[in-house]
């Protein structure tokens, strides 16, 4: 099914996908392998806690939307809501 530009679809639940939030922090990355795929960063769950993991929104290149969950080696960011970033430049998803 062909979508109109602008036009909202929904996609159906990946069975890996981040769990809902609020207060989290939204972005585009706009160099290396992850260029423009979307990225979610944080927020507070549904407890009301602060969130402290970033996913990736991805579009392959058969159309299929899927998210991704950052890989973490040496670094794990503090947790935290409300906040904003402008671009991620070394993720490697």
């Amino acid at each position: 099914m062909e979508n109109s530009v602008g036009e909202w679809v929904k996609f159906d639940a990946c069975p890996d996908m981040p769990a809902p939030r609020m207060y989290h922090s939204f972005s585009t990355c706009t160099q290396g392998t992850a260029k423009g795929m979307l990225i979610v960063f944080g927020g507070r769950g549904d407890n009301n806690s602060p969130t402290n993991d970033i996913w990736g929104f991805r579009k392959h290149r058969t159309g299929k939307w899927d998210w991704t969950k950052a890989p973490y080696s040496n670094f794990t960011p503090l947790k935290r809501f409300q906040v904003s970033f402008k671009t991620l430049l070394l993720f490697n998803f």
